[in-house]
């Protein structure tokens, strides 16, 4: 087997299995419709959009991991209290 047909063929196979969601199909959308300069453009707001919702999830895991490790023992309380409700 030749090793360029093998490494073809693992390209092809992440290619057709790699999920496209809304997002992406609108950047083929756009891609096939407007051009290639509206899809990078498409794709990069895309991934703008993504990172901020990322430094907002890492931000706000800050913020939780501090508040409930300021208030730990109602945590446990609450929590205990709630498995003895469902056991």
């Amino acid at each position: 087997m030749d090793l360029v047909y093998f490494i073809k063929g693992i390209i092809i196979g992440i290619v057709i299995t790699a999920p496209i969601g809304p997002v992406g199909a609108l950047v083929v959308q756009r891609t096939i419709n407007r051009g290639r300069g509206a899809g990078i453009l498409s794709g990069l707001g895309a991934s703008v959009g993504d990172a901020i919702y990322g430094i907002i999830v890492a931000f706000s895991l800050t913020f939780v991991s501090d508040f409930l490790m300021s208030h730990e023992i109602w945590v446990h309380i609450i929590g205990g209290v709630i498995l003895l409700i469902f056991g």
